[in-house]
């Protein structure tokens, strides 16, 4: 059965910095094992692990290092909400352990995360783990899970230099190989079969040099995937059509005088028997 991601829109901030693409796969496979657990301690197999991730012919010991190396860069990605009166900071996982003797990974959501990843009613980002693991490039990745955050309306706008930072671009990068090395790969792989019509579009401003100040996404709604009841459902459901009302029997008429039943007589079928 397929895994289905499913997580508050905020994860979609969450710069995954040096992430490869394996390890792109493994997070969101985490997300997925952790949606509505609280804060249960969640016990996964490695042999699970790695046919979900379509990496059954690698050893358990590269594996346990693939482990190893995510859990680093996890630890050191501080998520960052704030707002005008509130900001919050916090790590991802208080457990992430690997035991390579027991083959086993073992994680808990910290209670200060796990409200992104239970009793979603609104605001979320929803796919398939399977579609997210077939990808090749890791910008197709971020870019996949970004898209799908507005999968109702068929358009993204981001602000460049954050669009920059949450496709993990090389700084280096001047806009030209940007667009061509990250975004193109992004957009050509996504558009066989995951985004129809996908299409991207500069937004300049208007002065000197017309640098790029955004980048505007279109692409086709998305249809309703396994596990959806309908393609917005956070919605509250359209309140139900009232059953008719039962049509009231009438009451057969009461003699005034003596409240005996009356009979009702059909006077055209009594007339053909006389005649």
């Amino acid at each position: 059965m397929n895994e289905v991601v499913k997580y508050e829109n905020r994860i979609n901030t969450l710069p995954l910095v040096g992430f490869s693409s394996v390890e792109l796969n493994l997070f969101m496979l985490l997300c997925a094992k952790a949606k509505d657990r609280g804060q249960d301690l969640i016990v996964l197999e490695y042999g699970k692990l790695k046919r979900q991730l379509g990496l059954e012919k690698q050893t358990d010991k590269y594996f346990h290092g693939e482990l190893y190396k995510m859990a680093d860069k996890l630890s050191k990605i501080h998520c960052n909400f704030k707002n005008e009166n509130e900001f919050v900071v916090f790590n991802l996982f208080s457990t992430f352990t690997g035991n390579l003797e027991n083959r086993t990974l073992t994680v808990r959501v910290n209670i200060d995360f796990q409200y992104l990843l239970n009793e979603l009613a609104k605001n979320f980002t929803l796919f398939e783990l399977q579609e997210f693991v077939q990808l090749e490039s890791k910008y197709s990745k971020n870019l996949y899970r970004l898209l799908k955050q507005y999968r109702r309306t068929g358009t993204y706008t981001v602000e460049a230099n954050k669009f920059r930072e949450l496709m993990d671009c090389p700084k280096s990068y001047a806009n030209m190989y940007f667009m061509r090395d990250c975004v193109g790969v992004a957009v050509k792989e996504l558009s066989h079969g995951y985004f129809e019509d996908l299409k991207v579009e500069p937004i300049r401003a208007k002065k000197r040099g017309a640098p790029i100040i955004a980048y505007t996404f279109t692409f086709q709604k998305s249809k309703q995937i396994p596990g959806q009841q309908r393609i917005d459902d956070y919605q509250e459901p359209a309140p139900e059509t009232p059953a008719p009302a039962p049509k009231r029997q009438p009451k057969k008429k009461e003699n005034s005088f003596n409240n005996f039943p009356q009979r009702d007589y059909d006077f055209d079928e009594l007339e053909k028997r006389l005649l």
